[in-house]
């Protein structure tokens, strides 16, 4: 970079800051007018409004708050093609019934009490429905409740075998299919007859898992599956909440200081980037494509970790912002600044129950960094400044304000979405799990935008040692299959090069070592 272009970025940078402290005093004062005159007397309004509408129905089990609420702004839609539906495939081998299947599923999930409270249901929300009361959204009891409204054995001909083509096609079709009106919004399909291995007669199994975002979040949904094996023993606190109170002061003292300040300077420096990969909601074409990577091996992920002394998410990060600056520079489009990415993290003490307890990370990624060590420095500072910065707890504080609103309102407030690309990855069971005889080789997720402007999803979840990038993606933004499918292999030669990379830097250090 030349010296004229330094003092340009130098200059815009100051003025960007003195716009901010400028403005800091009066956006202080517009959050605060906001609680007491705007958010405060909605949050009223639903406190009153969820005790009477228990008090006249029984049924109606609680209002849904915060990340769940807002997760629900497609509720007018998620009965014809929903935004917030999560889809676990499972693949194994082994004799598994339709019947063992079912009974499996309602002996360990569905009947499964709460070790904490024996009188209750663990996940009490699989046999409850969404019910809009005067905007807001609440969870009721079905009546009715038939397990056999929910698991289905997926139907192919006799003896026909079903191929790797039809089952991606399945799994697209099921991120955007209805769920049943006044039923509970989750699904399980059992494939029987699957083959996977390209033609070597192996007989796969494949459960496809579907349930809407606002019941369960991705850590959620892993109880749900550890609690299919009788022979896994799950912790009742998958992340354990060890901050101490002393912390959980500094925190929110922190977050009370300098919210506002890390709010607008993310607002002021966050311009929408619309690009080949961020559309417009009208441009999108609410149909996609959904496909996964080849395998990549934990244990070089880690050793790339080690390597350059950053986290195991960092390195995978990495891989999704090379495999994007790969796929534009095969296509000839041009590399978009910022391309916003949005991480989805757990918070500290998420619970046995399905919940919605995560927050948010906006990172930048550094697409137009030639080099992989200087994207993954890059990204490595950008995740501990998030750490230090509030920015994330502000986030999740505007959530919780947003869901005191009526679901109409939310819904203009957060039309648009800013990310251009959304991230979710999983650490996986700790050890295999099985279905009755049945032994699971491989687990993979998709997840809805949630936003109407966004259009292209990453994930990826631990499993046995392995991991596949999984990418759920409009189909305007890739134009076809093929293009799609070039998509996810520059993912593949990414994580190949920097496996290589790190393989012959060690391999170096020691042969000088042996020398």
């Amino acid at each position: 970079m030349t010296n004229g272009n330094t003092n340009t970025v130098v200059v815009s940078s100051f003025k960007k800051q003195l716009k901010v402290l400028l403005l800091l005093p009066f956006f202080t004062l517009l959050i605060g007018f906001s609680l007491v005159f705007f958010f405060l007397p909605f949050y009223i309004f639903r406190t009153i409004l969820s005790f009477l509408v228990k008090w006249w129905d029984p049924q109606v089990s609680r209002v849904l708050t915060g990340l769940s609420a807002s997760l629900l702004r497609d509720f007018e839609s998620h009965q014809v093609k929903p935004l917030s539906t999560i889809v676990v495939c499972l693949k194994g081998r082994g004799e598994l019934t339709f019947p063992e299947f079912r009974e499996q599923f309602n002996k360990q999930i569905i009947l499964r009490r709460d070790p904490l409270n024996k009188q209750a249901l663990q996940f009490p929300e699989l046999q409850q429905y969404y019910k809009n009361c005067m905007g807001y959204m609440f969870l009721k009891w079905d009546q009715n409740f038939n397990i056999a409204d929910h698991i289905h054995l997926y139907e192919n001909g006799k003896n026909n075998v079903i191929r790797r083509d039809e089952i991606m096609k399945i799994w697209q079709e099921l991120m955007v299919k209805p769920f049943q009106k006044n039923k509970s919004p989750w699904e399980a399909i059992l494939l029987q007859n699957a083959e996977l291995d390209d033609g070597n007669g192996v007989c796969d199994k494949v459960i496809f898992l579907r349930i809407h975002h606002g019941i369960a979040d991705g850590f959620s949904v892993q109880k749900l599956l550890t609690s299919l094996d009788d022979e896994f023993i799950p912790s009742t606190n998958i992340i354990p909440a060890n901050y101490s109170k002393f912390q959980k002061v500094l925190i929110n003292f922190r977050t009370a200081v300098f919210g506002p300040y890390d709010l607008l300077n993310k607002m002021v420096n966050c311009k929408e980037d619309y690009h080949s990969l961020h559309l417009q909601a009208k441009d999108l074409a609410k149909e996609y494509f959904v496909l996964e990577s080849s395998f990549m091996q934990v244990e070089n992920i880690k050793k790339a970790k080690r390597e350059y002394g950053v986290a195991f998410t960092t390195i995978l990060i990495s891989i999704v912002c090379g495999g994007i600056r790969r796929y534009l520079d095969k296509t000839e489009k041009p590399f978009p600044n910022p391309h916003l990415l949005g991480i989805p993290f757990a918070i500290q003490g998420h619970s046995n129950k399905l919940e919605n307890n995560f927050l948010i990370a906006p990172l930048t990624l550094p697409i137009h960094l030639p080099q992989a060590r200087e994207r993954i420095f890059d990204i490595q500072s950008q995740i501990a400044a998030l750490y230090k910065s509030s920015i994330s707890h502000m986030l999740g504080l505007s959530i919780d304000l947003l869901s005191f609103l009526p679901l109409k309102l939310m819904r203009t407030l957060t039309k648009k979405s800013v990310f251009s690309t959304a991230y979710s990855t999983l650490p996986g069971p700790t050890q295999p799990l099985g279905i009755k005889s049945g032994r699971l080789y491989e687990v993979n997720f998709t997840y809805g935008t949630g936003a109407a402007s966004l259009g292209l999803c990453f994930s990826s979840i631990t499993y046995l040692g392995r991991l596949r990038m999984t990418i759920f993606v409009d189909k305007n933004l890739v134009g076809s299959w093929d293009q799609a499918e070039q998509l996810i292999e520059c993912l593949t030669e990414e994580y190949k090069n920097l496996c290589k990379g790190v393989l012959t830097r060690s391999n170096l250090r020691s042969h000088i070592r042996s020398s």
